[in-house]
């Protein structure tokens, strides 16, 4: 693929959370605002038919977005802000810090953005650390060639915008994850293992292997995953755990369960407290395979010193 020049402007410069953003040359453009800026959005901006993302940010347990789209994006919003949660019955959050639209020319029809919606909400479903609150299973509509050709290119410019806009969780799908070396799965079949450093988790008779590679903590499949659930638990990662084992990232073994597919966290606390299913700080739980120093340890060993 050849190189974009991806533009962003501030229109206020002491407002660095209010970004306007676009590909030179292409029909897509954004804009992200704080929750608290929505007035500013133009006409030009949020007026018209396009896609929206409703975002809450937690550094623990990662990102929460909601997907819309809407022939009137600027109204829509308005209704998200009054704090409605029963827009289209789909749930959207009344809780929500951010947003970024999407919007321009050529590809605002009904079918496109259906699609482009559909897309979304898939490729942002495959993403461990990211929470997609729409409750329903939208289905991508069928485009004729010329349709389908420019929807492809949108999603692909709407994946190159999102990082600059502060949301890059399209650019850090698991399948980009570089691998080094090989693990037998539980067939004993050889399988490509995240790169990283290898770490171990024992505790309250779940044991878990995890790659830790620079801010990514990796849990890998087979991992253990209690089935019991503390009352004290944050709720993001109760509500990670649900979705785990409903969207088939958690398989029954025996009395207990396990992973059946690698899964990101952002944060040793967030890896330990989902496999637990008990408030955990793990950074002193979590130990080094090889020589069993503590992740604590290993941390601030590779900390720099002044």
């Amino acid at each position: 693929m050849s190189g974009r020049l991806i533009e962003i402007f501030l229109p206020d410069s002491e407002i660095p959370t209010y970004r306007h953003g676009r590909i030179a040359n292409r029909a897509i453009q954004a804009v992200t605002a704080a929750r608290s800026e929505l007035n500013r959005l133009t006409s030009e901006e949020a007026g018209r038919g396009g896609l929206y993302l409703l975002v809450n940010d937690d550094e623990e347990s990662g990102v929460s977005v909601y997907v819309g789209r809407s022939e009137n994006v600027a109204a829509r919003l308005a209704d998200h802000n009054r704090g409605s949660n029963v827009i289209d019955g789909d749930g959207a959050p009344a809780d929500f810090s951010r947003v970024i639209v999407f919007f321009g020319d050529d590809w605002q029809t009904v079918a496109h953005l259906m699609w482009l919606e559909a897309k979304l909400i898939e490729a942002m479903r495959a993403v461990s650390w990211v929470t997609v609150l729409n409750k329903r299973q939208e289905q991508a509509p069928n485009l004729n060639p010329a349709q389908a050709s420019i929807a492809t290119e949108v999603f692909e410019d709407i994946r190159l915008l999102m990082p600059v806009l502060g949301l890059d969780v399209l650019e850090r799908i698991s399948p980009s994850i570089k691998t080094s070396h090989q693990q037998a799965d539980e067939n004993g079949q050889e399988r490509e293992s995240p790169e990283g450093e290898s770490f171990e988790l024992d505790f309250a008779g779940i044991h878990a292997n995890i790659v830790v590679d620079g801010d990514r903590f990796i849990a890998l499949s087979g991992s253990g995953f209690s089935l019991n659930e503390a009352d004290a638990l944050q709720s993001s990662y109760k509500h990670l755990r649900s979705r785990l084992l409903t969207d088939g990232g958690v398989s029954r073994s025996g009395e207990g369960a396990v992973l059946s597919k690698d899964v990101e966290f952002r944060s040793a606390s967030a890896v330990g407290s989902t496999l637990t299913g008990q408030p955990l700080q793990a950074l002193d739980r979590i130990v080094r395979s090889r020589d069993k120093q503590s992740l604590r340890q290993w941390l601030a060993a590779k900390t720099p010193t002044v």
